[in-house]
């Protein structure tokens, strides 16, 4: 199992990766932005990349710039995947791993009519900063 997650490329922790070769590449969903997420991992409900800046993306949450109607995330299900992120922020801030700084998404607000959302309102911000026990 741990050999096949540190196999993966980072790439695959973004919602779109490029596929095929020099000749045809292409854009198309990481394997791991399917939802509801897919493991054989027992337990594992999440995939996510926490960025040395604090900053936390899950492969699931289109990128806020993305008509994610475009790729078959409609806004019900752009709302369920924006909560999910925002429940492993909420854990790993709790846990101390990842100290968040900023609002978590915003869910009803910032969605157009065709699913996208402003990336200003809607992704969470964090910032890992050192223990100072507050």
């Amino acid at each position: 199992m741990i050999a096949r997650e540190e196999a993966r490329s980072i790439a695959e922790y973004d919602f779109l990766v490029v596929s095929g070769n020099e000749d045809s590449a292409f854009i198309k969903p990481s394997p791991l932005a399917s939802f509801p997420v897919v493991s054989d991992v027992p337990g594992l409900w999440s995939f996510f990349q926490v960025h040395p800046d604090g900053s936390l993306t899950p492969p699931f949450v289109p990128p806020g710039d993305l008509d994610s109607n475009r790729y078959g995330v409609s806004k019900p299900e752009l709302q369920e995947r924006l909560l999910l992120q925002t429940e492993v922020a909420r854990l790993l801030a709790g846990n101390n791993l990842r100290r968040q700084t900023a609002a978590p998404p915003v869910l009803d607000e910032g969605l157009d009519k065709g699913g996208t959302r402003a990336q200003t309102t809607a992704q969470t911000t964090a910032q890992t900063t050192a223990s100072t026990g507050a």
